[in-house]
């Protein structure tokens, strides 16, 4: 889901090969990112090879064997390895089909029906991150807690289940993900 929500699904071969244009990167190039970019708000871990000289032993503690009934099974299992399973075939998801593509003011939203239950499960993206603003991560958390003069947040929130019940996936797109 995520090549799809980056790329539209038309790039698949460029998330395929993400691996592979990663394993270009040398170990230069890293330290040459890190000093231009990570100035005076960085964690640096420098690893060590050594013995520890200090270390406290543990005597093995006696292990007493423990009889099994493996070779008993119970009725319910029974009735699960008789039952008849039928096969199950893929499914395939063809995004221009399966996938239905709208705005919502100035965002792109990206929805598909649930036609298994009344669960759906709406999530927000934006294309910055914490990186770029510390407070993001709190603002999107205090999102569920908003309300206006006429309605809870509890009433906001059951407004926009009830709206959305007959989705699976909602996604707003301008990436900072929120779930």
């Amino acid at each position: 889901m995520d090549a799809f929500i980056k790329n539209r699904g038309t790039e698949w071969g460029k998330t395929l090969s993400s691996i592979h244009e990663m394993a270009k990167v040398t170990k230069n190039e890293i330290v040459e990112f890190a000093k231009n970019f990570f100035k005076n708000n960085y964690v640096a871990v420098y690893k060590h090879k050594g013995e520890e000289k200090q270390i406290v032993k543990v005597d093995k503690p006696i292990i007493t064997a423990v009889n099994t009934n493996s070779n008993l099974v119970s009725n319910f299992t029974k009735q699960i390895i008789n039952s008849s399973v039928k096969p199950i075939e893929p499914k395939f998801l063809d995004y221009k089909k399966d996938l239905s593509f709208g705005t919502a003011g100035m965002a792109e939203v990206i929805s598909i029906e649930n036609k298994e239950n009344e669960v759906f499960r709406m999530g927000y993206r934006f294309e910055l991150g914490s990186y770029s603003n510390k407070l993001l991560p709190y603002a999107a958390q205090y999102l569920s807690f908003l309300s206006t003069d006429k309605y809870s947040a509890e009433e906001i929130s059951m407004g926009i289940s009830a709206k959305m019940a007959s989705r699976s996936a909602f996604k707003l797109s301008p990436h900072f993900a929120l779930k």
